[in-house]
């Protein structure tokens, strides 16, 4: 591809949906081009020509930090190319955290991934235990949903129950600070959908023994602790693990 370069700063648009301007970022750039560090020339920025700008795919750090020192811009062109192009290409380069893919696709008026910004400030859920529930009903954090959330795939399939399920959760544990830790949330889960306990008869024993309650490291272990909270005192003993 042809490396172009222009003065004319007026031609170039930062576009919604990328990250925001890092002013950090920006002055460690100007300070290397003060120190004789000039990589503008061989790390053009990249565009896509729209509406009669050149739109900034990548590069708006190095874009600003030219501008401000007026500085030629150097950019290729690309054709094609859309926004969650540039956050996976970012994956790979200045990695983007969740948060950003968030942002990217809110702005693109992507629904879901506000919803899911939503619920997560709403409830206090971790966004990648909020991605599980959300569309599939369960607090499960895999690496396939991952791919299909930076992919900008994420559709909000279990709204209400997640609602319900992390009511459930704050009904019962709501006293203790690690309510909202995976583990716990994996746990809860497994014994709600199987129908292993009475949620009445949990929430009874969890009041009057709330010392017995500590966070754990595993599933399995917050299961057996539960069970143990659960059948304290119990004539005959109820299995739900």
């Amino acid at each position: 591809m042809e490396i172009q370069q222009s003065d004319d700063y007026e031609i170039f648009q930062l576009i919604n949906g990328n990250r925001k301007i890092s002013n950090k970022k920006v002055n460690r750039i100007i300070e290397d081009v003060n120190r004789g560090l000039n990589l503008f020339p061989y790390c053009p920025i990249i565009v896509s020509k729209s509406e009669g700008f050149y739109k900034i795919i990548d590069g708006q750090h190095r874009f600003m930090a030219a501008k401000t020192i007026n500085h030629p811009i150097h950019f290729i062109t690309a054709q094609d190319i859309k926004l969650r192009d540039i956050a996976r290409m970012n994956t790979n380069t200045d990695k983007w955290k969740y948060s950003d893919f968030t942002k990217c696709y809110i702005d693109l008026g992507i629904k879901d991934y506000e919803v899911l910004r939503d619920f997560c400030r709403k409830y206090k859920v971790q966004l990648r235990i909020a991605i599980g529930l959300l569309m599939y009903g369960t607090p499960r954090n895999s690496s396939k949903d991952a791919e299909i959330f930076m992919d900008g795939e994420f559709k909000v399939m279990y709204y209400d129950f997640s609602v319900e399920f992390i009511e459930l959760v704050d009904r019962l544990f709501s006293a203790y600070v690690f309510n909202r830790d995976p583990y716990l949330l994996m746990a809860v889960h497994k014994l709600n959908e199987k129908a292993l306990w009475d949620i009445e008869a949990m929430e009874e024993k969890i009041q009057k023994h709330p010392n017995m309650m500590d966070r754990q490291s595993t599933v399995k272990t917050y299961i057996y602790l539960l069970e143990q909270i659960y059948n304290m005192r119990n004539q005959h003993r109820k299995t739900i693990f």
